[in-house]
């Protein structure tokens, strides 16, 4: 599992496609990710954005619920952390990734 300050990646989406669980160290935080998406195919094409972008390390999240088709791209332990991660995305291109913070269980607060 890469981590960096804060940093527990919680999935990795590999060019091959394969699908990587990761176990998560510490769930409470804050959350970067993308909004849920309406379908697997605006799923992949932003997969495909990000890819291109040079976005490499995300998690689709795939169960059933609020969250699904949403796309994390790590959990921070302070919102200094993710809103420096957010910055370094937004400075690759991506402009749709926010961060919440949620707390334990990633449940929005």
């Amino acid at each position: 599992m890469r981590q960096t300050e804060g940093l527990a990646v919680v999935g990795v989406a590999r060019p091959d496609d394969l699908a990587v669980a990761r176990a998560v160290v510490d769930a409470g935080g804050y959350w970067v990710y993308m909004p849920p998406l309406k379908s697997k195919n605006e799923v992949d094409r932003k997969i495909g954005e990000l890819r291109e972008l040079g976005v490499t390390e995300f998690f689709v999240v795939q169960e059933a619920g609020q969250w699904r088709n949403a796309i994390s791209l790590g959990i921070f332990r302070s919102d200094e952390a993710a809103q420096a991660f957010l910055a370094g995305l937004r400075q690759r291109g991506v402009r749709s990734a926010i961060v919440c913070n949620c707390g334990r269980g990633l449940r929005p607060m």
